[in-house]
């Protein structure tokens, strides 16, 4: 039920790419004439069949081609050269293309400015679709078609070098986890890259047949029998009203053999044991001003770390916390105290490390790591590190982070006797929030020892507001704590709700089940550097074409995570007015206002106008905190400038607008602009330079009888034509 993310299928093709000089040490030795003349020959055949494929002349002026043999897989990776470009391609041994990257050698320079600048790209996302449609079916093989997705995440318009495509290769006309995607550039429509998931001989060629023994009913019931759902507090978008919900609960992304009948489970368990996280710097001393002493705020900062504990009292403050087990071994290493600029508030980091030499210490431990150290011969030692963070002027306990370099630890208690131990340590450093907690087994783990307490409101959960403990089963000491609450939030009322077997079938009916093709292990002990280490299985799943988050526990109706297929905009209001062309070409890169109405005529108040400009930059959304603070960083307007509701005029949008942009400081310049406009007196003479900059870029005219009317109102479609003609320029 997993989306193939576009994100993840470009890293890994970066990698790949990135892998290609590498690749240098797998190349053919010239020590066997009979393996290097072989190999030459392969070269040669799987350069024609490349060059054929994808219509290479022979314009370029050097070419190397590279081997890497993995045993049951092998392939290609071509590369050529020539001035102003170059061209990396992957191939298997048939010679069928597998990656593509086409190169201008750094020839191409992105502006990268910081200041307002989205623009239209000068070709369109669907004639840029048609290339990579015609250049990925040529690159097919046997039993191959593709399916391109639907679903566009939309792209601030600034952002359009690449129109960016993907989806998956079907085999017998079933979808398959082979992904793909292609890139075109928009300015000249060529293609200049293209990857397979594939390209590395993950899976077995063998394709089963794609006709099932199991009907596609008895497969829905069985995949249906895995969903469960869970009633639970949501936060909405206000950031204080909490709302019931359904929210699924993930017990594993199953499939069913279409020829047996049975489960698979496609999901991956990786089993980290403790998370590393980057060491503090200490907080550095405020510096003097340029007349010799501290300003306000170096003053505010200095005053906020008066009365803080010194190192060595946090410290005992910490180890007094016996569960965290600090006592013995453990040596405080650094401690690194640091200001909250929104609270004033200060804490501080102590780190600790315990060195572990002892052998038969880490061979009782940690078993696995000093069985791989006696086979070297060598035992080395094992760290141990943790970092607690206590409020410097209380030391009140914050959170605790764990890890160590070892790769597992020797388990001596049990699950339960550790869930009894992270309650007690709960009870003594937090009891006013644990206090009004349940246990939340959905999003705990009691395998890797993690325990979550969630705030329980009418006995339903709040996951928001929780207690997080993971503890050690070697010492059973508290490994990781940390608390996420806020205070004085409103929670809806428990009443009204739908029933948990009729929120399973609103869940259930926004998926359908779809037969396809699953990448399983080839065996239990399958070692995945070894290709093939898949096989593909004939299967059915349950799939949706959008995301589905939850069920509003009182209306019953699907809550998505995304915004639907295409981040396309679209209005019931605009047919006849005259900023429908400018708001509808708008619309369709998914900039404008939420809603199903654009409200045209409407007057445009100051948020109406970031909401409109900051769409256009890939930001959308409405929530006021974060519109403003975008639109600081943009310099579309001051924060003393700060009035959401106030009315714009025609000057202060076109100011807003132009002054944001590349054009503001020069059009911040005076004495030098003439607009043209018959009441360019009315005109202050710091405004005019920009209101004669948005003239030549045709943002504003001045109707039959010249005038710009820089007082006059402005309304919402008034606003979208000035965008749209800035965004053509």
């Amino acid at each position: 039920m997993h989306k193939k993310l576009i994100s993840v299928i470009m890293a890994a093709a970066l990698a790949l790419l990135l892998a290609v000089p590498a690749l240098a040490d797998t190349a053919p030795s010239a020590g066997n004439s009979a393996t290097t003349d072989a190999n030459s020959d392969a070269l040669a055949k799987v350069t024609l069949a490349v060059k054929q494929t994808l219509g290479i002349d022979n314009s370029w002026k050097s070419f190397s081609g590279k081997l890497t043999d993995q045993g049951g897989y092998s392939y290609w990776n071509l590369a050529w050269q020539k001035d102003g470009g170059s061209l990396s391609v992957c191939a298997d041994s048939s010679g069928k293309v597998l990656s593509y990257s086409l190169s201008d050698n750094g020839q191409e320079v992105n502006d990268y400015s910081s200041r307002y600048a989205p623009a239209f790209p000068k070709t369109a996302r669907e004639d840029a679709l048609k290339v990579a449609q015609s250049f990925v079916t040529k690159l097919l093989g046997k039993n191959e078609t593709v399916s391109f997705s639907t679903y566009d995440t939309g792209y601030g318009a600034s952002e359009i070098i690449y129109f960016w495509f993907d989806g998956s290769v079907d085999l017998n006309g079933l979808p398959s986890p082979v992904a793909f995607n292609v890139s075109v550039k928009a300015s000249d429509l060529s293609v200049r890259n293209y990857y397979r998931s594939d390209w590395d001989g993950t899976y077995a060629p063998e394709i089963p047949s794609a006709s099932a023994a199991v009907s596609a009913d008895r497969a829905s019931a069985l995949l249906a029998a895995k969903l469960q759902l869970r009633l639970v507090y949501v936060l909405g978008s206000d950031g204080k009203t909490a709302s019931l919900r359904y929210l699924p609960v993930y017990t594993g992304d199953f499939a069913v053999d279409a020829q047996t009948g049975s489960y698979v489970d496609l999901s991956q368990t990786d089993v980290y044991n403790g998370r590393k996280v980057a060491s503090a710097t200490d907080l550095a001393a405020a510096g003097k001003g340029d007349d010799g002493g501290l300003s306000p705020v170096e003053q505010t900062t200095v005053d906020g770390m008066k009365d803080v504990l010194t190192k060595d009292k946090l410290d005992a403050a910490a180890r007094a916390v016996t569960p965290l087990g600090l006592v013995g071994a453990y040596t405080l290493t650094s401690a690194a105290y640091t200001m909250d600029s929104a609270t004033g508030g200060v804490n501080c980091l102590l780190s600790y490390s315990e060195k572990i030499t002892d052998s038969g210490v880490i061979a009782q431990r940690f078993p696995a790591d000093y069985a791989d150290m006696q086979k070297s011969g060598v035992i080395n030692p094992l760290y141990a590190y943790k970092n607690v963070t206590l409020n410097a002027k209380t030391g009140a306990l914050v959170s605790v982070n764990s890890y160590n370099t070892a790769s597992a630890e020797q388990p001596e208690f049990s699950a339960d006797l550790l869930r009894q131990k992270a309650e007690s340590f709960l009870k003594t450093v937090n009891p006013d929030s644990f206090g009004q907690c349940a246990y939340n087994a959905p999003d705990s783990s009691e395998a890797l020892f993690n325990f979550v307490y969630s705030q329980s409101v009418s006995s339903v959960l709040f996951p928001q507001n929780s207690l997080y403990v993971r503890m050690d089963a070697y010492d059973g000491s508290v490994n990781n704590y940390s608390c996420s609450w806020t205070q004085g939030l409103s929670f809806d009322p428990a009443t009204g709700t739908i029933s948990a077997s009729d929120a399973l079938k609103a869940y259930i009916g926004c998926y359908k089940t779809k037969l396809s093709y699953v990448g399983v292990p080839l065996s239990a002990k399958a070692d995945p550097k070894v290709k093939p280490a898949k096989k593909l299985l004939l299967a059915y799943l349950l799939d949706s074409d959008r995301t589905v988050s939850a069920i509003d526990a009182k209306s019953g109706k699907p809550i998505y995570a995304d915004s639907g297929s295409s981040a396309k905009k679209s209005y019931g209001d605009i047919a006849g007015c005259y900023g429908e062309a400018q708001i509808k070409k708008l619309a369709s890169y998914g900039i404008g206002f939420d809603g199903a109405d654009f409200k045209p005529t409407a007057q445009l108040t100051q948020k109406d106008a970031l909401v409109l400009l900051l769409s256009a930059t890939g930001n959308a959304g409405s929530n006021e905190d974060n519109l403003y603070q975008l639109a600081y960083s943009f310099r579309l307007l001051k924060p003393a400038e700060k009035d959401p509701a106030k009315l714009l005029t025609r000057l202060g949008f076109v100011k807003m607008l132009v002054g944001a942009s590349d054009y503001g400081p020069a059009a911040a310049l005076t004495g030098i602009y003439g607009s043209g406009f018959a009441d360019e007196s009315a005109i202050a003479a710091p405004d005019r330079g920009y209101v004669a900059i948005a003239k030549a870029l045709g943002m504003v005219r001045g109707g039959a009888n010249g005038l710009f009317n820089p007082n006059g109102a402005v309304s919402r479609q008034d606003a979208a034509i000035m965008l749209c003609a800035f965004m053509s320029r």
